[in-house]
């Protein structure tokens, strides 16, 4: 354990379709984990690990801050469709307080049609079946909201590993519903 990790800063890796959430304790456990296996060597010193640690978590908190201002919402999907990480407007859409918060869920843990779920189903499987980005425009119902009906865009595609093999997908949305209305209006 490394005083200068903070317990409240958390690094989230993805391998193996898996996240492990990194924190100050679990820092403990690579390193026991490491010992373990008989992998600590010099390239692999708790002073190393504790710097890796803190480089990839300032960047992937950054990476992080720089997607939640995004004026758009931003997901991504390992190759079961299982949301792996989001940014903070595609949480707050889905009724979550933290982007944390949609990690290892599906669609089919929200409230959508079956109309809707097979849609975002079948445009997930073409994604990574054919390797290449899809686009939409969809319309929604939303009780919650001024607007009787809400108009996005998304756009989603592949994420390859360093093999070439798809890995997940990576969805963008933005709210078109002003658009729409505009051109219905003309």
């Amino acid at each position: 354990y490394s005083p200068e990790i903070s317990a409240k800063v958390r690094v989230f890796f993805i391998a193996s379709n898996a996240t492990l959430a990194l924190n100050a304790a679990s820092y403990v456990l690579l390193r026991l984990m490491l010992v373990s296996f008989n992998m600590i060597g010099y390239f692999l010193s708790p002073y190393f690990i504790q710097k890796v640690v803190q480089k990839m978590g300032s960047s992937i908190l950054f990476m992080q801050l720089v997607l939640d201002h995004v004026p758009a919402g931003i997901f991504w999907k390992d190759t079961n469709s299982r949301y792996l990480g989001c940014n903070k407007l595609h949480a707050n859409a889905m009724n979550f307080q933290n982007t944390e918060d949609i990690v290892g869920k599906m669609d089919s843990d929200f409230h959508y049609s079956e109309e809707k779920l097979e849609l975002f189903h079948d445009d997930d499987i073409k994604v990574i079946r054919n390797n290449q980005k899809l686009s939409r425009v969809t319309t929604y119902g939303n009780p919650n909201s001024k607007k009787r009906e809400i108009w996005t865009e998304t756009n989603k595609v592949p994420i390859q590993g360093d093999d070439g093999s798809i890995i997940g997908i990576v969805g963008l949305y933005k709210d078109i519903t002003d658009r729409m209305h505009l051109e219905k209006q003309m």
